[in-house]
């Protein structure tokens, strides 16, 4: 595995600083989160990066060879102002996984074309239909013939109700045309909100990445 974690990062005053999570202007969206236990699951990166912005993927890496003692996670969000808050969040209070403080970092030093984000569309996503169709057992078994993917966690809320919470929305997308494809006679899938989702006023304002109303 490559060496994520020494890859060049981008120092503070490399990083632009732009209010509007509209600009259209080369911006980066991925940070790394480094210094994590080695059992460090998908779920408890999920839930330390909620209310910064949504996820368009994430991945994490175990230990290797060049760092035996931690794991690290890349986290790219669609939009600058979502990596900015995570940053912002590490820098004014401890960032803690799995009781052990984690480092939060730019990753890399290239700029990205903003993403054009999917409106109304999410990593997660909600299946209906009959409980012998809608099922974790079932429905793994169909992506499984076309794609590999991770979650964060599924829920099964039982009569044929399920909820895949992706750790990536390419794969969440993927798995509602496959079922849609296949199965929409039988079957609804729709997208829910990520829980990392907007963050509010409050949190923009307390990260920096959003003025109030002093013109602070």
């Amino acid at each position: 595995m490559a060496n994520i974690q020494s890859e060049p990062q981008m120092e503070d005053n490399q990083k632009p600083i732009y209010g509007n999570s509209r600009d259209q202007r080369p911006m980066p969206c991925t940070v790394l989160i480094a210094r994590l236990p080695p059992t460090t699951k998908y779920k408890d990166i999920f839930f330390s990066i909620k209310n910064t912005g949504p996820i368009r993927d994430c991945k994490l890496y175990p230990p290797d060879s060049s760092d035996p003692k931690y794991a690290c996670a890349v986290v790219q969000f669609f939009q600058y102002r979502g990596a900015a808050n995570l940053c912002s969040r590490w820098r004014t209070k401890k960032f803690i996984i799995n009781d052990s403080e984690a480092e939060v970092k730019w990753h890399g030093r290239e700029l990205y074309e903003p993403f054009t984000f999917p409106e109304g569309e999410s990593r997660v996503l909600r299946i209906k239909g009959p409980k012998y169709i809608v099922n974790r057992r079932v429905l793994q078994a169909i992506w499984r013939e076309e794609f590999e993917w991770n979650v964060d966690s599924s829920i099964d809320l039982g009569l044929g109700e399920v909820v895949y919470f992706f750790t990536c929305w390419d794969d969440s997308k993927r798995a509602k045309d496959m079922l849609l494809r296949d199965l929409s006679k039988v079957l609804t899938a729709e997208y829910d909100p990520d829980p990392c989702g907007h963050p509010t006023r409050e949190v923009m304002i307390a990260c920096g990445t959003k003025k109030d109303g002093n013109g602070n």
